[in-house]
């Protein structure tokens, strides 16, 4: 038996409390990606599967988790930029693997865990 959520349910569901993991906003961005990658065919929603596989970060969680991909970007771009949020993100998003999207307006970073 299937039944077909909106982006507010399965926002909620993620982020209805704070072991989730998951803002409300996360959430949102998740769905959205996971609707882009599956399209024409339903996912099982099962928000324990999906804490597992997806996680979202602060810039600066991230930054402090992954200090030698901040350390690159530094070595990189340090002369040209100054340490710029957006910047940074487009950087990761491009040269690591496992960064599926990011919204520096609301902070955040979309990460496939495994």
């Amino acid at each position: 038996m299937y039944k077909e959520i909106t982006e507010h349910e399965f926002a909620y569901e993620m982020s209805k409390n704070k072991d989730n993991w998951f803002t409300y906003n996360g959430a949102s961005m998740l769905f959205d990606y996971l609707e882009s990658m599956y399209e024409d065919e339903p996912i099982k929603f099962d928000p324990i599967a999906l804490r597992c596989e997806y996680t979202e970060y602060t810039i600066e969680e991230y930054k402090k988790e992954f200090p030698d991909i901040t350390k690159e970007y530094w070595t990189e771009y340090a002369e040209e930029w100054e340490f710029d949020n957006e910047e940074y993100c487009e950087y990761i998003e491009t040269n690591i693997d496992g960064v599926i999207n990011y919204d520096t307006s609301k902070d955040i970073i979309l990460v496939i865990v495994n």
